[in-house]
């Protein structure tokens, strides 16, 4: 997909952060946008910001928690303008803390919005863009999907490993049938995701929060990734990392494994 003009996206969670700077950039390209979200009054500043784009722009609250709240979302996105060509997921929570002491109930929270609310949002929408036999898919996963950087935000990590691997065995199954994928891979981005940062299993939350140096020296600015969304997007690649250097760290990790782990055991015994 290269031409946007005209086209029909619909972001989850697009009210802010990584999606409404997608949204940007696919309003600069004439792109028509759904912004799907939760937070109603971010949601009308969104709205204005796209519209003063030039483009026509409605939202539509909803809680990827909800199968119902989902399906509607579905039904008002594509009676708008009788199509949606593009689908992103943004929505997410994080939580940290001992990865021992964590309560279960706060692991299904979490995965509820991470995981099950990404799946609720491709089964209600990736059988729509097949139907179609054209369009595209985008999935927010993580740094976090790709190595566990720290051991304090294990569920997490979880979460967005279970996304990636989702999202991987889709772009197998979508591209087959004409849809394209997009694994988007944030390092450190400046969002508001702090905001909703939940801590768990501990009394000292501040113990608990912890980026390693390549993650913390290279912050992102969020405006920046839209546009890098979208080249993914027109050159049909599966995975955009919004720090290219991160791939190398991964792709390294991967090769030596043991050494790895073993490295950052060190670290930590250090520190305690």
């Amino acid at each position: 997909m290269r031409d946007y003009k005209d086209r029909i996206a619909l972001i989850v969670g697009g009210a802010s952060g990584m999606g409404l700077s997608t949204a940007i950039a696919l309003a600069k390209r004439g792109c028509h946008v759904i912004i799907a979200d939760i937070h109603h009054e971010r949601m009308i500043q969104s709205k204005k910001v796209i519209e003063g784009l030039g483009v026509e722009c409605i939202t539509v609250e909803c809680d990827i928690r909800s199968d119902e709240s989902v399906e509607s979302m579905k039904l008002s996105s594509i009676a708008w303008r009788g199509k949606v060509d593009i689908v992103m997921t943004t929505a997410g929570a994080s939580l940290m803390g001992p990865p021992d002491a964590i309560p279960v109930s706060d692991w299904e929270s979490l995965f509820d919005v991470n995981v099950l609310g990404t799946v609720r949002v491709c089964n209600a929408m990736l059988p729509y863009l097949i139907s179609a036999g054209e369009g595209h898919l985008i999935n927010t996963s993580s740094i976090a999907g790709k190595m566990a950087y720290t051991h304090t935000a294990a569920p997490y990590i979880a979460s967005k490993h279970a996304v990636e691997g989702f999202t991987e065995a889709l772009a197998i199954y979508a591209r087959a049938n004409g849809v394209g994928v997009t694994s988007l891979i944030p390092g450190f981005v400046m969002t508001n995701m702090g905001e909703h940062a939940k801590f768990a299993g501990t009394d000292e939350p501040d113990k608990w929060f912890e980026l390693p140096g390549f993650m913390e020296r290279t912050a992102a600015e969020v405006d920046e990734i839209g546009d890098m969304v979208l080249d993914a997007v027109s050159e049909g690649r599966y995975q955009c990392y919004t720090h290219p250097h991160l791939e190398g760290i991964v792709a390294s990790r991967a090769k030596n494994l043991e050494d790895a782990i073993s490295i950052q055991v060190n670290e930590l015994s250090e520190k305690e």
